[in-house]
């Protein structure tokens, strides 16, 4: 299943893959940031992912991998 969303790191246009399986991890894949993996419990969990600051500094962790 796919779906075309914002990007949780640069909030750019990206493709949203959500396993089956895994129901609550989502596979990003964004032309800026790369493709990566996130769980939907993790930002509420974590409320400083939320911060622009941090959120440049994951994309570009991300995208140097």
């Amino acid at each position: 299943m796919s779906e075309d969303k914002k990007c949780f790191l640069c909030d750019s246009e990206c493709e949203i893959h959500s396993d089956s399986k895994w129901h609550t991890i989502k596979g990003y894949r964004c032309k800026y940031c790369g493709m990566y993996s996130l769980d939907d419990f993790l930002p509420n969990l974590s409320p400083h992912l939320n911060e622009t600051e941090n959120k440049f500094k994951m994309a570009c962790i991300s995208k140097t991998r």
